[in-house]
């Protein structure tokens, strides 16, 4: 039977002659050995060549699979973070049209609060000026009420209590949102 020889490549840096000829050299020297006799006493010349091929066997399986596992783990990651941009891609459009909802809410809010002020300050104007009593604030916000010479230009209170922008000669334009031309489309 053919006999195998064994030998094992070390990189060892000498720094001077002196460590490889003195004592950190002989022990290197002598654990190489050792190690040298215990293979050849271990491993039988004659199953050698299968150990080989087993080893680069598993080492080869080794690698696929890690390959493999990399593979699967790029994929995972890559499919998540497609999953996470379509959820939030869907989730955006969500919050705009909820936006445009609350926008609208809050306009029309606004709208009708502007609406009852006006009628209540026209109504407010109606009933003093029935009973002949006008409203003076002072500084801290308390209203007193003061009785009117008879002359008094009514009119003007009213220019003053309504400014002219909050009339107009026509209705304003209905503002065209998204949600209006869903509406729209829908009938």
């Amino acid at each position: 039977m053919p006999s195998l020889v064994y030998r094992i490549v070390v990189g060892v840096k000498v720094w001077l002659a002196k460590h490889w000829k003195g004592e950190p050299g002989e022990t290197f020297r002598a654990t190489v050995g050792k190690l040298s006799e215990a293979a050849s006493k271990h491993i039988d010349s004659s199953n050698a060549a299968d150990i080989a091929v087993e080893s680069v066997r598993r080492v080869a399986i080794g690698k696929i699979s890690h390959d493999h596992s990399e593979v699967v783990r790029n994929y995972a990651e890559e499919e998540r973070t497609r999953i996470e941009a379509e959820l939030a891609r869907r989730t955006l459009r969500s919050q705009v049209r909820q936006s445009e909802s609350k926008a609208e809410q809050e306009e029309l809010t606004i709208r009708k609060l502007r609406d009852e002020e006006m009628l209540r300050r026209l109504e407010l104007f109606a009933k003093l000026q029935e009973k002949n009593l006008m409203p003076i604030w002072d500084g801290q916000g308390r209203m007193t009420m003061v009785r009117p010479s008879k002359d008094f230009d009514w009119n003007g209170v009213l220019d003053a209590l309504v400014s002219p922008d909050e009339f107009r000669d026509e209705p304003p334009k209905k503002r065209i949102t998204k949600s209006n031309r869903r509406r729209s489309k829908k009938r």
